[in-house]
């Protein structure tokens, strides 16, 4: 199946996007946490 361009942009814009901010955060979140936190 072939999609144009642009609609695979737009998908992406629309779904991975947030997702990545997500998953960025909570590593971010994890990290903190982690050096925070005397092992």
């Amino acid at each position: 199946m072939e999609y144009p361009f642009a609609v695979i942009v737009q998908w992406l814009s629309d779904y991975l996007l947030p997702l990545v901010r997500i998953l960025a955060m909570l590593m971010v979140m994890a990290g903190i946490g982690a050096r925070n936190v005397p092992s």
